[in-house]
């Protein structure tokens, strides 16, 4: 089977197997739906682009116990979510400060 027909379950394995390869793959294949979904929960393309390479450096470190009762990309958005969830814990609702600023200009 070639490489671009393969299941992201099989390429998980093979990464976790040592295949840096199919990491490469897997990251092609999902790298801008899991950027467009962060993106558009977090509202901030910064915030949105270090959650993402926080969810891949998960999916590299935790490729070993990744257990194939699910589809690779449950796992994935699974840990994207997560990522927000931690995000927004530790360091609350951000505030645009030009929505603060229509706000005050509001009150006048």
């Amino acid at each position: 089977m070639s490489d671009a027909g393969e299941s992201d379950e099989a390429l998980i394995a093979r990464y976790a197997g040592g295949d840096a390869a199919a990491f490469t793959l897997l990251y092609e294949r999902h790298e801008m739906s899991t950027w467009r979904y962060l993106q558009r929960n977090v509202g901030n393309r910064a915030t949105a682009e270090e959650l993402l390479q926080e969810v891949w450096f998960a999916v590299a470190r935790d490729a070993a116990r990744y257990l194939p009762t699910a589809r690779f990309t449950t796992w994935l958005f699974t840990i994207a979510r997560n990522r927000m969830i931690d995000c927004v814990r530790t360091r609350g609702r951000q505030v645009s400060l030009e929505s603060v600023d229509l706000e005050s200009r509001r009150l006048r």
